[in-house]
């Protein structure tokens, strides 16, 4: 996997000088289950779109997908 965010994760870690989580995909119950375990101020990276086909193909069912754990604030 050499597009691989892992290695973004532990710098974002650094800077943000607390811990951030990495999972090593973008989608699917891995996914769904760390994002359900995250507390308020946790910081949880996830793994490149790129490794999906349907990234570039911008496929509505892939976009439900990743949207599944995302949320948005908007003030």
């Amino acid at each position: 996997m050499t597009m691989s965010l892992k290695p973004v994760a532990a710098r974002l870690s650094e800077l943000l000088g607390k811990r951030v989580g990495f999972v090593d995909d973008c989608i699917g119950e891995k996914v769904e289950t760390a994002v359900a375990g995250m507390k308020d101020g946790d910081v949880l990276l996830l793994e490149n779109v790129r490794y999906y086909s349907e990234e570039e193909k911008n496929d509505p069912a892939f976009a439900e997908k990743l949207a599944k754990v995302a949320e948005c604030l908007c003030e």
